[in-house]
């Protein structure tokens, strides 16, 4: 799985999981399975360009974290996004939001994210102006 950590002015794009009876309806970091022979870094851009409508570029590789849930195991690779044309809000939704770092921990994120979120607050993504 390759996960888009889409980053603006201090805020970070999330969005509301549906259709996984083993998730439910949790708030995650756009992204998605890595395609056989994809890169990474590209799988994540395509995953936040299909699921947001945002067209971001990979800045930097934040973490690359297993983690097993009782139905399955995943392997997260997270990369820090940039938008190309800041101050879009990509597609209206009510299961996209932009949110601060701090309100992050707050969402009832998916287990496997404690690594991520760990990231970017070693990145220094909490203190980024808003």
């Amino acid at each position: 799985m390759a996960i888009g950590v889409v980053a603006d002015a201090g805020r970070l794009l999330v969005r509301r999981r549906t259709g996984d009876p083993g998730l439910g309806e949790v708030w995650e970091f756009p992204g998605g399975k890595v395609g056989t022979g994809e890169d990474p870094a590209r799988a994540a851009v395509r995953e936040v360009l299909e699921e947001t409508g945002l067209r971001t570029w990979a800045v930097a590789w934040l973490c690359s974290v297993g983690h097993p849930y009782p139905d399955r195991r995943v392997e997260l690779h997270a990369f820090l996004c940039a938008l190309e044309r800041r101050g879009l809000e990509g597609r209206p939704s009510p299961s996209l939001r932009w949110v601060s770092p701090a309100e992050c921990a707050g969402l009832g994120m998916p287990a496997a994210n404690a690594a991520v979120l760990d990231a970017i607050r070693w990145y220094g993504l909490e203190r980024c102006p808003p």
